[in-house]
């Protein structure tokens, strides 16, 4: 899966990132860092950049970075195998 990370400039532009986060479906699991300031989400690639760029807009993002992730999942059988989400 891809991890999106994005570093704002202030608590108040956190705030407003997070909430443009939660409005959009295809974000998974956001979650919040405050003493860095920082907000990780998960996205396809595709829709996260055009949300980013939408965030940038507001002003105060200071930093944007991406990794792949790679997951585990539970197969019916009970087998474990790695693979791709998105």
């Amino acid at each position: 899966m891809m991890v999106h990370t994005l570093e704002l400039a202030d608590t108040a532009q956190l705030g407003l990132a997070f909430e443009e986060l939660l409005a959009h479906e295809y974000v998974r699991d956001c979650a919040i860092e405050l003493d860095s300031l920082c907000i990780r989400f998960v996205a396809p690639e595709d829709r996260a950049g055009k949300l980013i760029e939408r965030i940038a807009t507001h002003g105060g993002l200071r930093t944007a970075a991406r990794e792949w992730v790679e997951t585990e999942g539970f197969l019916s059988g009970g087998a474990v195998r790695r693979g791709k989400e998105w």
